[in-house]
């Protein structure tokens, strides 16, 4: 191996503060067994991504957003969006989808989820903030599916404020 270079890039990341702070209360508002840790995924900025992905291991949900849509939404929104990534674990959605339909039914349970936990109100204005951003960043241009799901939240009755 004379001569051979290996060249690993690591990336060190920590994780936002005032988000996972935010998510945590949350869950525990909620009495979810779950502790969160939220995390800026900085390079789906030079992407335009606009997104939040969540995963979990055991008791530990570990949320990565976009830095524009974090930049983007205003407190309500982002109380939202984090109830809302929490809220896919409580309904047993898969990471892959067999359909479109599939994938808006499991976006409206996590939806009405989140409506009991930050209200609805808060709910509306996140996902009106990530059509304004997903235009705003041409990440998608087609927002039917976010359409249809304000018109079911509309729907539901009210969350708690």
């Amino acid at each position: 191996m004379l001569g051979a270079v290996l060249l690993f890039a690591v990336t060190v990341v920590q994780a936002d503060q005032a988000l996972t702070e935010v998510a945590n209360e949350i869950a525990e508002e909620a009495n979810l067994p779950y502790h969160a840790v939220v995390f800026i995924h900085e390079p789906w900025r030079a992407e335009g991504v606009v997104n939040a992905e969540t995963n979990r291991k055991e008791n530990l949900i570990v949320i990565a957003v976009s830095p524009l849509l974090a930049e983007d939404l205003d407190a309500d929104a982002v109380r939202a969006m984090l109830a809302h990534e929490i809220a896919h674990y409580q309904n047993s959605c898969g990471p892959k989808y067999a359909s479109l339909a599939e994938a808006i039914a499991c976006e409206k349970r996590a939806d009405a989820r989140s409506v009991t936990w930050v209200g609805k109100r808060a709910v509306l204005r996140g996902l009106c903030q990530l059509i304004a951003s997903s235009w705003r960043w041409r990440y998608v241009t087609d927002v039917s599916d976010l359409i249809e799901r304000i018109a079911y939240i509309h729907q539901l009755p009210e969350g708690p404020p």
